[in-house]
């Protein structure tokens, strides 16, 4: 049988009061402290569950499964079930709203919905804009994260889609902008439809499963990497309301 685990992600106490099937667990958990219910309750029927659901959706629990299998291999191997929130559709300026295209931290307007990754729009009516943003914040387990984009109109690299994943975005700076006119060459800041994971991963195989509303999603988009992990599964069209679940290997 595998080992399930429900763990505290918040950094306060957390009381636990869940009726899973017919199964009533109550725990009390410190700050990122873990309890073992795998004796208990199937991992299937915490899944099924509306309190479970509700907790991992308000980003205060996370679902761990681990094999009790005595292969080392498997043991390295943590399968983590993650509702990753409800993301609304990319918004191109759902950051930074229309601004000159000049030096300077730019004033941010909204915070990610949640963890994703970071687009740049710029408007350069003559192609001659060129210059730094530099995006700084804090990714989905809280490590600070930095990201250099760099619009181009003299190359046609106006359009620029970040593989970074943001959390909170802290700052927006832009510096070395050059051939900017005031009012008429401007640029957006928003984020895209790549949502981050609460866990770093090396192989897209590492993602088992995706479902959205309910419905799986045969073939996401998977991004790997430290700061970069994350499914884009918006073939099944985010609205802000559907809930997107993950089950992947954390580690693999």
């Amino acid at each position: 049988m595998a080992k399930v685990f429900i763990k505290n992600v918040t950094t306060e106490s957390l009381s636990l009061d869940l009726k899973i099937g017919d199964v009533i667990i109550r725990e009390t958990l410190g700050a990122s402290q873990s309890v073992d219910v795998g004796d208990k309750v199937a991992i299937d029927d915490i899944n099924e569950s509306s309190a479970v659901k509700a907790l991992i959706a308000a980003s205060k629990i996370t679902i761990t499964s681990q094999s009790d299998s005595d292969d080392v291999e498997a043991d390295t191997k943590v399968m983590m079930v993650a509702c990753v929130g409800a993301p609304a559709l990319a918004a191109a300026a759902g950051l930074v709203a229309s601004t000159d295209w000049a030096n300077g931290t730019k004033s941010i307007v909204a915070q990610p919905d949640v963890p994703r990754n970071i687009t740049v729009a710029l408007t350069d009516a003559d192609n001659s804009c060129r210059g730094l943003l530099t995006i700084t914040g804090k990714d989905a387990a809280g490590r600070t994260v930095v990201e250099q984009l760099r619009p181009d109109g003299t190359v046609g690299a106006k359009t620029l889609t970040g593989t970074k994943i943001f959390a909170k975005v802290d700052s927006i700076v832009a510096a070395n902008c050059t051939g900017g006119v005031p009012a008429t060459d401007v640029f957006v800041c928003g984020y895209g439809s790549v949502i981050g994971l609460p866990a770093d991963i090396v192989s897209a195989a590492a993602v088992k499963n995706v479902f959205l509303a309910g419905v799986r999603i045969a073939s996401p988009v998977v991004a790997v990497g430290q700061s970069m992990s994350g499914v884009d599964a918006s073939a099944g069209t985010y609205n802000g309301t559907k809930l997107l679940f993950v089950w992947f290997n954390a580690g693999e």
